[in-house]
């Protein structure tokens, strides 16, 4: 998974401080399982270097579209899924302007080094 770190630290600043001038809650993050792992090393990181919470809710794309689509709150949606997050979209339970992949996938396929099977 490529994951552009950048992108997703300068979104938890943006959300903080519209948070911090709204005097709002911590910020709140669904974050597709798959990006669990990276969302919570890179939240520590910021709570550490600006004393703001974040709250991180995971769990599979379609489970948190529907938890946004019932009136959950969040400041930042990560989807696995372009198809919910089209979804989405579609239904306005977020910004399409601030709509940006972060994150791909490859397929690797690793042989033996001395195997007849070449990719």
């Amino acid at each position: 998974m490529n994951i552009h770190i950048p992108e997703i630290l300068s979104a938890l600043i943006l959300t903080a401080t519209l948070n911090l001038f709204a005097g709002a809650n911590p910020v709140m993050i669904f974050a597709a399982a798959s990006t669990a792992d990276a969302v919570r090393e890179i939240s520590t990181g910021f709570t550490a270097a600006t004393g703001i919470p974040v709250k991180i809710n995971a769990g599979s794309s379609g489970d948190l579209t529907r938890q946004l689509e019932s009136g959950a709150p969040a400041d930042i949606f990560l989807s696995a899924s372009t198809r919910w997050m089209d979804y989405a979209i579609g239904k306005k339970l977020v910004n399409a302007a601030t709509n940006k992949e972060l994150m791909g996938t490859s397929l690797v396929v690793v042989v033996p080094a001395d195997s007849s099977v070449v990719p």
